[in-house]
């Protein structure tokens, strides 16, 4: 059996990730057709109300810039895969430490390739 994408509202959704590398944007945009249907489907971890990308905090974000109230993904449940779902809080907690809260503070947080690049390799440099 195929699963179907679900909507999932954006206002639940919590950011994994605190930047955003302004040509991935781009390219997201050139896909936007006007609908959130147009974006490819995400996949996040949680339960109502509290929804964690695994992939998927990019087109969040832009979808949410464009006032759109959903998305389209996949659900896996967070009493599932608890440990998971612990991992996914975590890296929303990280984002926090970043005053990446809500879709509209990682939408701000929009950078240049270079800029993410630089940022990502020091940081896995000090892992």
């Amino acid at each position: 059996m195929v699963k179907k994408p679900v909507k999932i509202p954006l206002k639940d959704i919590h950011p994994t990730e605190f930047l955003l590398p302004k040509d991935t944007m781009e390219d997201i945009a050139s896909h936007y057709d006007g609908t959130p249907e147009s974006i490819k489907s995400i996949m996040v971890i949680g339960k109502p109300g509290e929804y964690y990308p695994e992939n998927g905090n990019k087109r969040c974000a832009f979808l949410d810039g464009k006032d759109s109230d959903y998305i389209l993904g996949f659900i896996e449940d967070a009493e599932d895969f608890p440990d998971d779902f612990e991992d996914y809080r975590r890296l929303a907690r990280q984002a926090e430490e970043h005053d990446v809260n809500t879709l509209e503070d990682l939408r701000k947080q929009t950078i240049s390739r270079e800029e993410y690049d630089k940022f990502m390799k020091e940081r896995d440099k000090n892992r």
